[in-house]
């Protein structure tokens, strides 16, 4: 597989067909590494003075027409997080945390932090919907922070669910930050696993949330949520993995009584199919509008 380069970026787009996927080999292919690289830290500065923190991802939004290398794809890179997590940032910037490769290291990391614009004229870059805490923006980016990037046909649709029996006692991954902490110092995230924790997961856009299974910390918010295991046949393994992210956290679920608010360890996920209909605020990739809101990353160290 071949990797092609706009803007600096490498993007390659992986056909995650359950049990024929297109790539090299399991290893290669697998949504943990994909997404772990893709996921990133974002900070800024809340009303209070003190640091507010989340997490965020970029997603691969392709171009309609791929004139390009075959196995290779086109297109503007989306950054999709929760909508309160820029919402709470003070001020036109944020500070965001990617990584890149060492030169001549195949396994070596180091972090680039950049600054973000979030706002102009004190008015949000971002999109969302009223109703959705999901915000989503074109960005440019300044280093190249994937192997392989993952594309929006990721995110789940009711069809996936139906098809792949995702019901509550599925385990679930989810990559953040909690308090901001990290996995190790080139600032990749912490992965957790948890359950699906409520029903009916369907239809989407009625249901919007469901419950997980995860407790959840301050720089958890915008952590994709995505399932990936291997497909089952009564104990045989047979194709590929099943990969697809399932959507994001924006809340943890408290239960409030009459004297005080009690933490049950359950984290809300809104749906992928609703984060997708944020991206679809965004004006479609190929036109000038998208070039000209991607908002270029500026390195700062």
């Amino acid at each position: 597989m071949l990797l092609r380069y706009e803007a600096g970026v490498p993007v390659l787009l992986v056909a995650f067909l359950w049990g024929c996927i297109e790539a090299t080999g399991q290893a290669e292919d697998d949504l943990n590494v994909y997404m772990m690289q893709a996921t990133v830290k974002i900070e800024g500065i809340n009303s209070q003075g003190q640091k507010a923190l989340g997490t965020a991802f970029i997603l691969l939004r392709p171009l309609p027409k791929q004139e390009g290398l075959p196995g290779t794809v086109t297109g503007k890179a989306v950054l999709i997080t929760a909508a309160h997590v820029l919402e709470e940032m003070q001020g036109d910037q944020a500070i965001i945390h990617l990584r890149m490769r060492q030169p001549q290291s195949t396994e070596s990391w180091i972090r680039k932090r950049c600054l973000l614009a979030i706002r102009r004229n004190g008015q949000p870059l971002w999109k969302k919907k009223p109703d959705i805490d999901v915000a989503a923006m074109y960005i440019r980016l300044s280093v190249p922070i994937f192997d392989k990037a993952p594309t929006i046909d990721l995110l789940a649709t009711d069809e996936m669910l139906q098809k792949y029996e995702i019901t509550p006692g599925v385990e679930l991954k989810c990559l953040g930050y909690p308090l901001g902490d990290e996995s190790n110092t080139a600032g990749f995230p912490i992965l957790r696993t948890g359950n699906i924790a409520s029903y009916p997961l369907l239809p989407t856009a009625q249901t919007k949330t469901f419950l997980f299974d995860f407790r959840v910390f301050k720089g958890n918010s915008g952590g994709p949520v995505y399932f990936s295991q291997p497909q089952f046949r009564g104990s045989v393994t047979f194709g590929g993995r099943a990969q697809f992210v399932m959507g994001l956290v924006i809340d943890e679920h408290l239960l409030s009584e009459l004297y005080g608010q009690y933490q049950l360890s359950l984290g809300v996920v809104v749906h992928a199919s609703l984060v997708r209909q944020t991206i679809d605020l965004l004006p479609a990739p190929e036109t000038p509008e998208a070039s000209s809101m991607a908002v270029q990353l500026i390195p700062i160290q």
